[in-house]
Formats: C-alpha cells, sequence, structure tokens
C-alpha cells in the first residue's frame, strides 16, 4: 500500500484489477467504502451520517439530490466500465469537500489503441435461498429466486493516437418472489354479520381467562341494540361493508392465526412477485486536440431503463391487487478538457448533467374505504413523479512553484426538483 506524502488526506485508491477481482454486492463498485477504516456497513464515515458524503463520476456530481444515499448514486455504476475508484474518509482538501462525509471519485475507462472487449454473465436460483421462518410455519413454500446479471464491453481506437471510445453495458432480470408479512384479513363469519368476543356467563365471578368464554353476536342482536339505526335504514349492519368483509375472507383466507384478535380477525400470508429488469448504457468517447497530448477533450454519457417494486419488502396488499412498479429512467453527461498549460501548470474544466427521474406506480386510483384493524382492501397508494437534474460546473487551476503547488478553482452546481403526487387528489373513508 502507497503511503500518501503529498497531503493529510486519509483514504484508498482502487484500480481497475481491484475492483473486478473483489467480490462485489450487485457489482456495485461503490460497495468498497465499506473496506475502509472507520465506515459502518450503513454507510456513516467516521461519525458523519450516511447521507453525508459527496460521490462524482468523472469528476461531475452523481449523488441522489434528496436522499443523498452513499450507497445509490442516480447513476449505476457498472464495475467493467469503473477504470479507478478513490475513497477519502476524512481530512478531505478544498477540492473535494463539500460536506462531512466521504469523497468518493470514480473514473470510468477509456479506450487505447489496442482493442479490448469482455463479455461476462453470472446465474443465482432457489437452490442457494432459505425459506422465511413465519412462511414455513404458515406452510408457504421458499420464494422463487432467479436472478442473471450480464453484460458486455468493447474499447479501441477511432483514429490512432488521437481519439478513442469505450462502451459498456449491464443488465439485470430477476424472476423473484418475496414473503409478505401477514396481512390482517376478516374471519368468514364476520362477513355474516356475526361479531366474536370473549367473556364470562353472567353472575360469573372473578372473570379470568379460565372461565372465559366465546360468544357470538347475531346480526339480529345487534340490531336490537340499534333500534334508532334500524327505524331509520332498516338494519344497524350495512349491507355493503358486510359483502366487502364476505368478499375479503372468501378471497383471502386466513393461514396465520397469530395475528389479528384471532375472534374475528387472522393473518394472510403469501408470496409476491417481485420481478426486476435492469439496463444500464455508458459510452465514452477521449479526443487529443494536439499530437503532444497536451491538450485532452472526453465525453461521457450513461443512460439507465429500470423496471422493478417501489418496495421489495411490501410490492402489493394481496395477490390480486395491483403491484407497486418504479419505472427508474435517469441519464447523464459529462465533458471536460485536460490542458496541461506547461510544467508546472495545468488546468482542468468539467461540465456535466445528471439527471434522475423516477416514477412510481401506486396501487390505489380513487377514493378508497378501509375497514380499521379488520382489512385494508389495498396499500393506499398513489401514483408519484419525481424528476431532479443537477448542472455540474467545476474548473480547477494548479500551479506548481519551487516546493509549493497552488490550486484556484470553483465547483457550481444548480439542483431543481419536480414533484408530481396524486395522494392528495382522492377521497378516503
Amino acid at each position: 500500500m502507497l503511503l500518501n506524502t503529498q497531503d493529510a488526506t486519509i483514504g484508498h485508491n482502487f484500480v481497475a484489477q481491484q475492483i473486478l477481482q473483489l467480490p462485489l454486492e450487485a457489482r456495485n463498485p461503490v460497495s468498497l467504502l465499506t473496506l475502509q477504516p472507520g465506515v459502518t456497513r450503513e454507510g456513516n464515515v467516521t461519525g458523519a451520517r450516511s447521507d453525508q458524503s459527496n460521490i462524482t463520476l468523472d469528476g461531475v456530481d452523481i449523488n441522489e439530490a434528496q436522499t443523498n444515499s452513499i450507497f445509490a448514486p442516480v447513476l449505476r455504476l457498472n464495475s467493467e466500465a469503473i477504470d479507478e475508484f478513490r475513497v477519502v474518509t476524512t481530512n478531505a482538501n478544498a477540492t473535494e469537500g463539500r460536506s462531512s462525509g466521504a469523497q468518493i471519485q470514480l473514473i470510468t475507462k477509456s479506450g487505447t489503441n489496442d482493442w479490448h472487449a469482455t463479455a461476462f454473465w453470472s446465474h443465482r436460483n432457489t437452490i442457494f435461498t432459505a425459506n422465511d421462518f413465519f412462511s414455513n410455519r404458515s406452510g408457504l413454500k421458499r420464494p422463487t429466486l432467479l436472478r442473471n446479471t450480464f453484460g458486455a464491453t468493447l474499447g479501441g481506437p477511432i483514429k490512432r493516437d488521437r481519439a478513442f471510445f469505450f462502451y459498456s453495458f449491464e443488465g439485470r432480470r430477476d424472476a423473484s418472489q418475496a414473503a409478505i408479512g401477514a396481512r390482517t384479513v376478516p374471519l368468514p363469519h364476520l362477513g355474516r354479520g356475526e361479531v366474536k368476543f370473549a367473556g364470562c356467563p353472567p353472575g360469573v365471578t372473578p372473570c379470568t381467562a379460565a372461565n372465559s368464554q366465546t360468544f357470538t353476536l347475531t346480526p339480529a342482536q345487534l340490531n336490537s341494540f340499534y333500534p334508532s339505526l334500524v327505524a331509520l335504514t332498516g338494519s344497524a349492519v350495512n349491507p355493503v361493508a358486510l359483502a366487502a368483509l364476505a368478499g375479503a375472507a372468501s378471497r383471502y383466507p386466513a393461514n396465520d392465526f397469530n395475528t389479528g384478535d384471532k375472534f374475528n380477525t387472522a393473518g394472510y400470508r403469501f408470496s409476491a412477485s417481485t420481478p426486476v429488469n435492469l439496463n444500464a448504457h455508458q459510452l465514452r468517447l477521449d479526443y487529443n486536440l494536439t499530437e503532444s497530448g497536451s491538450q485532452q477533450l472526453f465525453f461521457r454519457g450513461s443512460y439507465q431503463y429500470d423496471k422493478q417494486p417501489v418496495s421489495f419488502a411490501n410490492p402489493q396488499a394481496f395477490p390480486d391487487t395491483p403491484q407497486r412498479t418504479r419505472w427508474y429512467h435517469p441519464f447523464g453527461f459529462a465533458t471536460g478538457h485536460t490542458w496541461t498549460i506547461s510544467n508546472t501548470k495545468t488546468n482542468n474544466f468539467r461540465y456535466g448533467l445528471t439527471r434522475l427521474a423516477l416514477s412510481d406506480l401506486g396501487d390505489t386510483g380513487g377514493n378508497f374505504i378501509n375497514f380499521r384493524f379488520i382489512f385494508d382492501p389495498t396499500l393506499s397508494t398513489y401514483s408519484f413523479t419525481r424528476v431532479n437534474p443537477v448542472h455540474n460546473v467545476t474548473d480547477d487551476f494548479s500551479w506548481v512553484k519551487s516546493n509549493h503547488t497552488m490550486q484556484f478553482g470553483t465547483n457550481i452546481r444548480v439542483i431543481r426538483n419536480r414533484r408530481t403526487e396524486y395522494g392528495a387528489a382522492f377521497d378516503s373513508g
């Protein structure tokens, strides 16, 4: 390991060979951050919160502007396309630091005078997964997990010694399921208007669990309690509500009696489909403006098209209700000019746009009614969209004078947040 004698920063550099050879969760190079001293699995860095770090790709901001999640930047990073990964965990320089957490810098691969290509594919299936304890207890088989991750890269010269390109693609397909925690559902007798409760017969004292019994109130008895309501509507029991509860008890037969009140409600467990379709493209172009290489231009473009559940733990309310799906389609580009003015003077200019765009499809499209503590027909979530374009302009001028290095520069970010949510457009009861 090299000792840094240039400044007071503490961190580590990972080169392409290390990135490819180290086992990475979901092939995401950012997970290498957890190998650094002072970093927790949750992404807290030397005491700073996990949303206080800064991530750049080719010198341009790719942070998720709203959540600033350290492990989920706007653009998904393909380990085959990353040439260098640098982490500064503490004592960041002024050219880097804008927050109290880690400073993470990633550089994409460039083409060379030689042609290079790679292809990869990995597969995981259900035989390597275990069933959930509660699903086992309810007699449900383990959820399916079929995952295929694949991709390819190609790089080479456009014009020898002057222009180069590098392209990468990574895809992922999951045919998977998630074990859903017990939903509270009504038991069949509740749909008939019968309400059960525990108690002791009249005159039995003291009333304890040992001498308690289960009693049932019939619709006729309920009507006798509310004569004025019966006179007004003909029944104290709403027939529409009874039909809804009877239908729920029929569609979702209880299979977990450790949930609910055990008299009128119980639990319903099932496995929900959680398909994943991820696609990430990246292209980099490099051009030497001069034969000596003193002036260099580059362009990097990234595009993703993903479709997956909004929540893997809660993708849908019941097997026959709509799935909550997230469409994630960000793009970004960066362009830069590096000018070696002389042996002592260098200027780096970068401009980039990183545009997050996501759409969450809810499972409710209108007014809804739920039965509190008894039955919720949906998760009551509405469609939502968010677009966050971030423009980033940076310039850095370095001047070496004798034993001193002076740097001057700027870093400008223009961030916008455009949101549309339909949750307030409907009524609930």
